[in-house]
């Protein structure tokens, strides 16, 4: 392909663009990307190298048209937009293909991290996790599950194909794991393109949320004493254990129970643990994996999984993240990161007594996406946010935000005011609004953040060819694109634990393809600097040296230019500071919680 040709504005960038005559450098980047695009089909390894031919090819062209941030910014074709187009389809059809095969029972099940169970009509089983079999023992028949003895038929009945399961919502029964533990069963059908009709059965954690105290509350007319009861009854505490706990005489507990049995229609206190499930899974529903999103929903320890149904129909998924009873705070991550932290991270938390609540943004884990624009997905993330936030009780937060968190901090002040009284981030950006701010980026930072700006039409097939990185298995790959040439994040990238929480972060973040993706890389890109226009709650920024990704000197005239703004350098850290520096984040999250407590 010859290199010298003049190109052509695109859209309706032409008749900007019509009195002048840019010309395309004389150099290989062309013809080197055309190759490397196809060749990429077959070779994911040349990804990187793909990224950074790009990142040449569209610099040049910026500094040969004197292309600036700004009034001279305007979008180009680059003469090889066809090819890239043809090589990223390609890439993202056997992507595809090498998907299209069923996801195995047994695979579908090794995403539940609570005991996970296929059974068919006669009780036989079809699937099981481990998890089922230590803490159920079940392998080979449901009547292995301990119940008690006026369950044992309804076991059974639960998994025909007539019964209410099959048609209406789950249904619960009492249970016992194999130490005597007192565990709740959920029967859900699964629907499948399969023979035989099966039916889930899951083990629930009731999540007691305000919305169950209020449904309690209201609907069945309990006091605060019955719902303290009944609280205390679904968690497994006998009515002894209670009294002595709340310093009540066992026949006042006995009242109690027997006016909450009364109220509710609940025969037993098993027929109340029934009840008391159900209306936890109307008001706050636990994660589900489908065929879509199995990879992202395991979750580590100390991390629970919920998901609030919005009045609209609208599902909003949030991780909660240390120990329960906790100061809240908000944690808002980083894309690739997910809502997932390391054990050390975790470890401070429960030491400062800090529960994070991170809730998935539009298009992300198992958030329902929106249509929109940039307004509307920023304004709708807001809102869900205030939704989670309301339906817990949290009250004010201060917000913790991971790399582009940070920004998405920004952007809910903007929306919500009064919802985040504070703000601690790490590792995040500012908005791109001054030349240097792009060119003092990595290669392959610049050349995604002049895409987003300059060829805004290439950038999807750029996130498609990353995505399908990503789902075809190669996250080594996309880790050496997103961490190479900045030496301690991608050598700590590469720890065993940290692997695995960027891998559970990009599933989590591809779980519904990589719409999300793209357009929160275009929002990073573009200026959001009108989000601070009223910009006044405490924050600190804490920054590595060594994070090439977002330079710590443009972060620090940032934090400098405003008096309500501190900046904290980390000399010996880089990009991936929750990892490295995990005990200090959480210490200036403590501090500046304390701070607003008056402590």
């Amino acid at each position: 392909m010859k290199t010298g040709r003049s190109f052509r504005p695109i859209g309706v960038f032409a008749t900007i663009m019509a009195n002048k005559s840019p010309t395309q450098p004389k150099n290989n980047h062309a013809s080197d990307l055309v190759e490397q695009a196809y060749s990429l089909t077959t070779n994911p390894e040349e990804y990187d190298q793909l990224v950074l031919t790009w990142e040449k090819r569209i610099s040049s062209l910026v500094k040969k048209n004197a292309l600036e941030i700004g009034a001279n910014e305007h979008q180009i074709a680059t003469g090889e937009d066809e090819h890239l187009l043809r090589a990223f389809t390609i890439i993202e059809r056997l992507s595809a293909a090498e998907q299209t095969g069923a996801v195995a029972l047994d695979d579908l099940l090794a995403a539940y991290t609570s005991p996970a169970i296929l059974a068919r009509p006669d009780g036989s089983i079809r699937a099981t996790n481990n998890a089922a079999s230590q803490i159920l023992g079940v392998h080979t028949h449901i009547n292995e599950i301990a119940v008690d003895s006026d369950n044992a038929k309804t076991l059974i009945e639960r998994l025909s194909p007539n019964s209410a399961t099959a048609t209406a919502s789950p249904t619960v029964l009492r249970a016992y794991g194999s130490d005597g533990q007192s565990l709740v069963l959920v029967f859900s059908p699964f629907h499948r393109d399969q023979e035989e009709p099966l039916t889930l059965i899951q083990t629930a954690e009731i999540n007691w949320t305000k919305a169950v105290d209020q449904l309690l509350r209201e609907g069945f007319s309990l006091t605060k004493a019955e719902i303290s009861v009944t609280n205390s009854i679904v968690a497994g505490h006998s009515i002894a254990d209670i009294a002595k706990n709340s310093d009540k005489s066992i026949n006042t507990i006995r009242s109690q129970l027997s006016s909450v049995l009364a109220k509710t229609g609940a025969r037993t206190q098993s027929d109340l643990v029934r009840l008391i499930a159900g209306i936890s899974q109307i008001a706050t529903l636990k994660v589900k994996p489908t065929n879509n999103i199995v990879a992202a929903a395991k979750a580590l320890p100390d991390i629970e999984e919920h998901i609030l149904l919005l009045p609209d129909g609208r599902k909003v998924a949030y991780r909660l993240i240390g120990p329960k009873g906790g100061r809240w705070a908000v944690f808002c991550h980083s894309m690739f990161g997910g809502p997932y932290l390391s054990a050390p991270a975790r470890a401070r938390l429960r030491q400062h007594n800090i529960r994070l609540l991170a809730v998935a943004r539009p298009g992300f884990g198992e958030t329902s996406p929106v249509k929109g624009g940039r307004e509307t997905r920023h304004r709708t993330m807001s809102q869900d946010l205030k939704a989670v936030m309301a339906d817990l009780g949290t009250g004010p937060c201060v917000l913790l935000g991971q790399e582009a968190g940070g920004g998405q901090g920004y952007t809910i002040a903007h929306f919500e005011p009064g919802l985040i009284s504070a703000q601690v981030n790490f590792s995040s950006g500012i908005p791109f609004t001054k030349p240097e701010h792009i060119k003092g980026l990595p290669a392959r930072m610049r050349g995604y953040m002049w895409t987003a700006r300059l060829a805004p039409h290439i950038l999807p097939l750029m996130i498609k060819g990353a995505v399908a990185l990503l789902q075809k298995g190669k996250i080594e790959l996309f880790h050496r694109t997103y961490y190479h040439g900045e030496g301690m994040d991608y050598e700590t990238s590469q720890r065993s634990e940290v692997a695995l929480i960027l891998k559970k972060g990009a599933e989590f973040s591809y779980a519904q393809g990589h719409d999300a993706i793209l357009e929160q890389t275009i929002d990073l890109s573009l200026d959001w600097s009108g989000y601070l226009d009223n910009f006044t709650h405490p924050t600190t920024l804490i920054h590595g040296e060594q994070n090439s990704q977002f330079p710590a000197k443009f972060v620090k005239k940032f934090a400098d230019e405003r008096q309500n703004v501190s900046f904290i350098k980390v000399r010996d850290g880089g990009l991936l500071l929750m990892h490295t520096h995990a005990e200090l984040i959480i210490d200036v999250l403590d501090k500046q919680m304390k701070s607003l407590a008056g402590h």
